[in-house]
């Protein structure tokens, strides 16, 4: 009979030990998830503005030399055009 209740409370401690880890594992994974979508938001937010700025710079160049579409010239030709 002793032995049955070591073997009880062994089990109760292990299952009590087995409960906490799981559950402090549970919250660490929720942290690192939060920590990892907000850093990845971040990123994605200055990759939207790097190519915001990219894209205002291909406007400018091709305003400035010209598409080579339809014979359009661009603005930098246009400037250089004896009057």
């Amino acid at each position: 009979m002793r032995t049955w209740v070591g073997i009880a409370i062994v089990l109760v401690a292990w299952s009590a030990i087995v409960g906490l880890s799981m559950s402090s594992a549970t919250v660490e994974q929720e942290r690192l998830f939060s920590e990892f979508t907000a850093e990845t938001r971040g990123q994605v937010h200055a990759s939207a503005q790097a190519l915001s700025q990219l894209d205002s710079v291909h406007q400018d160049v091709h305003l400035l030399a010209g598409d080579g579409r339809g014979g359009e010239r661009g603005l930098a030709q246009l400037l250089m055009m004896p009057p």
